[in-house]
């Protein structure tokens, strides 16, 4: 990021790469929302189908979900009845809990890339039970799949 860290304006994603990437993941079809800048990028997208490509396979615990986190890769988590805050919350009592850290870090410092509609559109999904929470490593950032809407949700946010 070098030179671009210096001047103001500058985007940490672009749209196009970013829909590449997550695509590896799930099935995208429309862009709902998305807003990049030089400390968070924020993106809703729609989907064809609420499941997984097969690239990333939910976990079913949490300590399952830090294990697969820790091996440096694509790390996901499903648990019925329990909401991607839930289980971040959850994995940041584990000894280890780096996956829900880096995903709530990621939350707290996405706010200036949402509006309010989209902040709304997000809060539900980390607080719907059964939604995919999804941690990407490169692009760094957080995915939420609803599959209540099909869409997904994405979110990085770093602080200067």
């Amino acid at each position: 990021m070098g030179l671009c860290a210096l001047l103001i304006g500058c985007d940490r994603d672009r749209e196009t790469a970013l829909r590449a990437d997550l695509s590896e993941y799930v099935y995208l079809t429309d862009t709902h929302y998305f807003d990049s800048r030089r400390t968070c990028t924020a993106a809703i997208f729609e989907l064809s189908s609420s499941y997984l490509t097969g690239k990333v396979e939910p976990d079913a615990t949490l300590e399952a979900a830090q294990a697969t986190y820790d091996l440096g890769g694509p790390a996901a988590i499903q648990m019925a009845d329990y909401s991607p805050n839930d289980m971040a919350d959850g994995m940041l009592l584990l000894d280890r809990g780096v996956f829900g850290k880096q995903v709530l870090e990621a939350a707290a410092n996405v706010g200036d890339c949402l509006t309010d509609e989209a902040s709304a559109g997000f809060r539900t999904a980390l607080t719907r039970p059964s939604a995919i929470l999804i941690w990407l490593p490169d692009p760094e950032g957080f995915m939420i799949v609803d599959p209540g809407r099909d869409r997904a949700y994405y979110a990085a946010g770093f602080p200067l």
